[in-house]
């Protein structure tokens, strides 16, 4: 199967406030050197999920019966157990079960309000304070706990109906799911490439005498001045725009 389509989920839009600075060399002696990372606004981030969805759906039209990639996994099925088949189709499927996740912990009564709490913009008047950034933390935590759990069950619901498929139904259903999941891949990383186009921006902060930054002067502009500046980044710089996540 294709890499997890889940590696990277704490993305730029997972932030509760405007943005964030990222450190990334400040010896205390020099001039710090930093980027904003801003939080995309709504029509910045449909122009994200726009790209990404084009890209998905170019990668899936190639992928058709007779491309070597799908022969190759045709080949490759015919050495698998089907115990191995069923749960690589189940795992291939957990982007689609994580999704339907979501929207069973929003149907769940217990967290109508507080997901209202974590969809809220930020506030024009004042920052919020370290308390409630800390309380706003612990409820994304247990949000994405909570996500999971709902996943897991899925997965494991799915698998249970797999053992209905004879055995070339299964190694259909097998080559589709590896189809869509090569295809998600792909999405993602263009919607990587888009996002970190739009969010990164250049930092002039200084430092302001209490272990933060001054951004008075900054104008925060972006930082790639086209998208494909984006594709030239070393990856331990996108790995430090975009952190991972444990999910």
């Amino acid at each position: 199967m294709p890499d997890k389509a889940f590696n990277r989920l704490h993305r730029v839009t997972d932030l509760f406030v405007s943005g964030r600075e990222l450190v990334l060399a400040d010896d205390g002696t020099s001039d710090p050197i930093l980027l904003w990372i801003k939080k995309p606004n709504a029509f910045e981030l449909a122009d994200i999920q726009r790209d990404a969805a084009a890209a998905r759906s170019r990668r899936r039209i190639t992928l058709a019966d007779d491309h070597e990639e799908i022969l190759a996994v045709r080949m490759r099925l015919q050495g698998m157990k089907r115990e191995d088949v069923e749960r690589e189709i189940a795992e291939g499927d957990r982007s689609t079960a994580w999704m339907q996740a979501v929207d069973d912990v929003a149907a769940d009564p217990q967290w109508t309000e507080r997901l209202e709490l974590l969809k809220r913009e930020p506030g024009l008047d004042t920052p919020p304070t370290d308390e409630e950034r800390q309380a706003m933390e612990d409820l994304n935590k247990a949000y994405l706990e909570a996500v999971d759990e709902a996943t897991d069950k899925r997965i494991a619901d799915r698998l249970k109906d797999l053992e209905d498929l004879d055995e070339d139904e299964l190694h259909d259903l097998y080559v589709d799911t590896w189809r869509d999941q090569a295809s998600r891949v792909t999405g993602q990383a263009e919607y990587a490439r888009a996002e970190i186009y739009i969010c990164a921006r250049d930092c002039e902060a200084e430092r302001d005498g209490n272990g933060g930054y001054n951004h008075a002067k900054c104008l925060h502009g972006r930082f790639c001045p086209s998208r494909t500046h984006v594709y030239d980044l070393p990856d331990e710089l996108i790995d430090r725009i975009r952190p991972s996540s444990p999910t």
